[in-house]
């Protein structure tokens, strides 16, 4: 969960640096823009569009790093049963083991 509020206040972080850039970017144009709201349109226009690209790349890395959490889980997991059916495969063969050497020594005591 570190990871996802890393990229959370990323985001927040971002949001509110796109929002100054925004506001900058606008009364930059608001001073060029001699010519009216068609020019502020097209200004707003391009900088939401900015905006919107850089919410979409960071909801990707949000959405990668959920994706590599659940893979890193699943395979943790995996690990975990494989160790878990060796130990019980290498008891079972120890508990065979000792059931054998009880038959021999018991077989050897009955034919003494």
């Amino acid at each position: 969960m570190g990871a996802e509020q890393t990229l959370l206040s990323d985001l927040h972080g971002r949001d509110a640096e796109l929002l100054g850039d925004l506001v900058e970017h606008l009364e930059l144009c608001d001073q060029r823009c001699d010519c009216g709201s068609a020019r502020l349109d097209l200004c707003l226009v391009a900088t939401i569009a900015a905006k919107e690209a850089e919410i979409a790349k960071l909801q990707a890395k949000l959405d990668n790093t959920e994706t590599e959490k659940k893979l890193a889980h699943s395979e943790a997991v995996s690990r975990a049963e494989k160790e878990r059916d060796e130990l019980a495969f290498a008891l079972k063969s120890k508990d065979n083991e000792l059931q054998l050497q009880a038959a021999t020594i018991k077989n050897d005591y009955d034919l003494a």
